[in-house]
């Protein structure tokens, strides 16, 4: 029996021991599995540190390169010219090259930094700007060398650099360019300096944002200075100016220049009243004292006509002009004793005349409606020196004759104008007119041409003696014309006694 006890015994003992084995087992594998998890969260953090370690250190870099690639530029600035030191780069993209206002990429182990050069030249005397503050001189340069970089520069600033230069020992010029009549700079205009005296040394710089351009470290003598834009001029025509450098001080001199628009002319007659109508015509031109040249002239004199008339675009100086149709000065009416009707104007008493204004705005375009005044012609044939027969018509009917007008320029007989269509007959009393429109003047003259039997014959100038004065813009003053015929025949049969052809 003891022995039995021993063996249940014995047997308990194996089973606790079996049942506390498998206990262990159980928190030993919780542990490895905490322990596992701990390992992984710490290998975690530390690879996020390398990465953090790694961007912190690129970001680094890229400060440190930009650093050293601004330095250098300051140093590529102080190698300038004072004149390469106010140029302005045509275009970004290029290298920094010879310009002290540009902007251009670096590219350093695999990474692109733009580069921008700025300059400005200042006065010692408050360190204020000298092209925009009047009375002031270029005494140094101030530089800039800015650099940036990918992804915002890393999230930093860019990189600036400045500096402070000196130029070199000579005479300065400031040259402004500005909008006329006020003290708007212009940027992008080309001014050009040569000298000094008879050398044809020269240095060209572009206005900046402010319409200026600083040359420095001139030889002293005298300068000859120019402009040049496409889209602007000045109001006399110059473009040259002088400037005479002295060691040691700055000289200023400023181009005013206006943005170059376009003029259009439209036109219209009176005929027999004050009712206009539109009608088309070859040229106008506009006149201001001022401006030179003056008179232009748009359209071609005798050449085909239009409904409106315009000048090349952008080519005229922008201010207000006096315009009139025709293409001589003669044909301007304002101003003369001898205009009646229209504005200023009562019946046939002749009064002060204005010209209509067509003002032309900057970089815009101006118009004007101009008068071509109209001759009312009582025509008549005449056969030797038998009495003269009256041309009559019902009302509307076209002039079986070809007409051409010649207006008071010089050389004369003038601008030759042959019309496109016949004039119509129209009534006016107990008379038959024709309504002929010619530019204003006193000294206006006519040829009419027929073609009978293959065979053309004209009248020649007339009246052939003196000239017609078609001085009335109401086209109310009836002028009589007689034209000389070698038989009694009329109307399309007419053969006019003068041989030849009008005057081109």
């Amino acid at each position: 029996m003891p022995e039995f006890a021993n063996r249940g015994r014995a047997r308990a003992s194996a089973q606790r021991a079996a049942a506390w084995a498998a206990g262990d087992a159980g928190d030993t594998m919780i542990e490895v599995m905490v322990a596992v998890l701990i390992v992984g969260l710490i290998g975690a953090a530390t690879f996020t540190g390398f990465n953090a370690v790694a961007s912190l250190s690129g970001q680094q870099r890229h400060e440190v390169q930009a650093n050293q690639i601004s330095q250098q530029d300051e140093e590529r600035l102080r190698g300038l010219t004072s004149t390469e030191l106010s140029a302005t780069a045509p275009a970004t993209g290029s290298t920094g090259s010879t310009y002290g206002n540009v902007t251009y990429p670096v590219t350093l182990d695999g990474e692109t930094y733009t580069v921008t050069s700025s300059t400005r030249f200042v006065s010692a005397s408050g360190g204020t700007s000298s092209c925009t503050t009047s009375g002031t001189s270029a005494d140094y340069v101030e530089t800039s060398s800015e650099v940036q970089w990918a992804n915002s520069n890393d999230g930093r600033p860019p990189v600036i650099e400045q500096s402070v230069i000196s130029p070199p020992t000579g005479g300065s010029l400031i040259v402004e360019a500005e909008i006329n009549n006020t003290t708007t700079g212009i940027a992008g205009v080309t001014i050009t300096a040569t000298g000094p005296g008879s050398s044809n040394l020269t240095q060209t710089l572009t206005t900046d944002a402010n319409g200026c351009a600083v040359f420095g470290g001139l030889s002293p003598g005298t300068y000859s200075v120019s402009e040049s834009d496409s889209g602007y001029a000045t109001e006399t025509g110059v473009t040259t100016q002088s400037a005479i450098i002295v060691a040691g001080t700055t000289q200023a001199i400023t181009f005013q220049l206006g943005q170059l628009g376009t003029a259009l002319g439209t036109f219209q007659t009176f005929v027999n009243g004050t009712t206009p109508t539109a009608i088309n015509w070859d040229s106008f031109s506009i006149s201001n004292p001022n401006v030179t040249p003056s008179p232009q002239s748009f359209g071609t004199g005798g050449g085909a006509s239009a409904s409106s008339v315009s000048s090349t675009s952008s080519t005229v100086f922008p201010t207000t002009y006096n315009a009139y149709a025709g293409t001589c000065s003669s044909d301007d009416p304002e101003g003369s004793t001898s205009t009646t009707g229209t504005t200023g104007t009562t019946g046939t008493t002749p009064a002060a005349y204005t010209d209509p204004l067509l003002t032309v705005p900057g970089g815009g375009s101006g118009s004007a409606v101009v008068t071509v005044p109209t001759m009312l012609l009582e025509l008549s044939t005449q056969q030797g020196s038998s009495t003269s027969q009256p041309v009559t018509a019902p009302a509307g009917t076209a002039l079986p004759y070809t007409v051409t007008t010649y207006d008071s320029c010089t050389p004369t007989p003038g601008v030759a104008r042959t019309l496109s269509t016949p004039p119509k007959s129209l009534t006016v009393g107990t008379a038959t007119v024709y309504p002929v429109q010619a530019p204003y003047g006193s000294s206006v003259q006519v040829c009419f041409a027929n073609t009978v039997s293959s065979t053309t014959k004209d009248t020649g100038l007339l009246p052939s003696s003196g000239q017609i004065a078609n001085t009335n813009l109401n086209g109310t003053t009836i002028t009589a014309l007689t034209l000389p015929v070698t038989t009694g025949a009329t109307g399309a049969s007419s053969v006019f006694s003068y041989t030849g052809a009008c005057p081109a």
